[in-house]
């Protein structure tokens, strides 16, 4: 392991970050992304959403994170500012990235369905 202990909160999504570091989205209480970097957790993002599932670094440096608590998909900015990119989606489970089209594909876990988003 990497790191473990009950400060992790269920980590669910995980992505490597441009410094090596990785990028953690817990599915437990907590509203927030941390970085794991040498063993330890650094770098602490709060957001507006919990229950994280999926995580996906987009070129530019903004982070999608999707919420099963708010059945949506968030984007975080580089300044930590946050806007929906995908709503009404029941248990957004481990999203995806289409790059050559800029899409974001979506698993709906309970409804064996997958949404595809085009990102603006």
């Amino acid at each position: 392991p990497v790191i473990g202990g009950p400060e992790l909160d269920h980590p669910n999504g995980v992505t490597v970050l441009s410094s090596g570091a990785l990028l953690v989205v817990p599915f437990g209480g907590s509203k927030a992304m941390y970085q794991v970097s040498d063993g330890a957790i650094g770098v602490t993002q709060p957001l507006p959403v919990g229950q994280l599932d999926g995580v996906v670094v987009l070129p530019g440096g903004d982070v999608l994170v999707s919420s099963w608590q708010s059945s949506s998909v968030v984007r975080v900015a580089p300044d930590g500012s946050t806007d929906t990119v995908a709503s009404d989606a029941p248990a957004p489970a481990d999203i995806g990235y289409d790059a050559s089209r800029n899409r974001l594909l979506i698993p709906l876990f309970n409804d064996d369905a997958v949404r595809i988003v085009p990102l603006g």
